[in-house]
């Protein structure tokens, strides 16, 4: 077995930070108790709950439903469309029920905030400037990401095991982050880690047995960069598993492939003594209601907003023109998908 390297290595690599442009203030922050601008909380909701149903449906169309696996994956697909379906207006809150589903756009943003909310004054009352490390392996197909899950694991467990018994006086904390990627030009996935870790030099240790372990691999494709001050590139480590779909972005089947890997598998570990914050999102989650009066609403698709049976809409605000844009897209799309299955009958 090869070796941890020495905790006195000289390699040191370029380190840059990693800009995103969206910042832990500009998160939709929906946690009971959280107080929000209500109604642009819901627009921001009401949108993704919408691309979410898109998604959804494209998704749900590439299972065979004479497949146990793919039966299973149309069931927890079909979830997402009742995900904040009924808005509830009641006591001065609004309330709705969750799916938790991966692909749900709506607890996605959700999951993100709550993952951030939790650990990083974990990680800023620690005190220790935190380093951001990205392990790829090769690319494979996608009869092969399961099994590239289990050999990354493998090698992650191994290595830490070696740390801790070397360096017992230098536990290091951080979070590690499972995801996977599929890359058009080359038709295969891309299963990877994001380690977000208070010590350079397990993670340059780290970085050199991940090498060590599989001599195909890329030395420019692991990266070491430092986490921002305000741990806005934290967003890298907390966001989807796997990047969801768009109106531009339709590649619904390999889409489902990564989801259906991925099922039942915990996408972060605490380690070194972090707090684990539960990555689920809860099944009722309460907004502060602008309104004392208490009513029901449905989610309208064409409208995209809640409206109650005396027609009276929930948020009322204006969606921007290049969202509207991308829904009549995306419909449109399916809609032609629809009309060609049909009169191939």
């Amino acid at each position: 077995m090869a070796n941890i390297v020495s905790r006195h290595t000289t390699h040191n690599p370029q380190l840059t930070p990693l800009l995103i442009a969206a910042n832990l203030d500009k998160l939709v922050v929906v946690t009971p108790g959280v107080k929000s601008t209500t109604k642009k909380n819901l627009k921001k909701r009401s949108i993704s709950k919408r691309f979410t149903q898109l998604q959804t449906f494209d998704l749900m169309s590439v299972c065979d439903r004479n497949d146990k696996e793919d039966l299973k994956m149309y069931n927890y697909y079909f979830r997402a469309n009742l995900c904040g379906e009924v808005v509830n207006v009641s006591n001065g809150k609004i309330t709705s029920t969750y799916c938790n589903c991966r692909h749900c756009i709506v607890c996605g943003r959700i999951r993100t905030a709550k993952g951030i909310n939790g650990y990083y004054p974990q990680m800023k009352k620690d005190g220790k400037q935190y380093y951001l490390l990205t392990l790829t392996k090769v690319a494979v197909s996608g009869r092969y990401i399961e099994q590239t899950f289990d050999d990354m694991y493998s090698v992650w467990r191994q290595f830490n095991k070696n740390w801790n018994k070397q360096n017992k006086g230098d536990k290091a904390k951080g979070i590690r982050k499972l995801e996977c990627n599929f890359n058009l030009i080359s038709n295969t996935y891309n299963p990877h880690y994001h380690i977000v870790v208070n010590s350079l030099e397990f993670a340059i240790a780290l970085k050199e047995y991940w090498m060590q372990k599989d001599s195909k691999l890329s030395y420019k494709a692991q990266d070491i960069r430092l986490v921002n001050p305000g741990g806005d590139n934290l967003l890298e480590v907390f966001k989807y598993g796997t990047k969801p779909l768009s109106d531009k972005n339709r590649n619904t089947y390999q889409a489902h492939v990564i989801l259906k890997a991925l099922y039942g598998k915990n996408l972060f570990y605490p380690f070194g003594g972090l707090k684990k914050i539960d990555e689920d999102v809860a099944d009722t989650i309460a907004l502060e209601s602008d309104t004392a009066e208490n009513n029901q609403y449905r989610f309208n698709s064409d409208l995209i907003d809640w409206i109650s049976e005396d027609g009276e809409l929930l948020h009322q605000m204006k969606h921007r023109y290049k969202d509207l844009k991308k829904v009549d897209r995306w419909s449109k799309t399916q809609r032609y998908k629809i009309n060609k299955s049909i009169n191939s009958k």
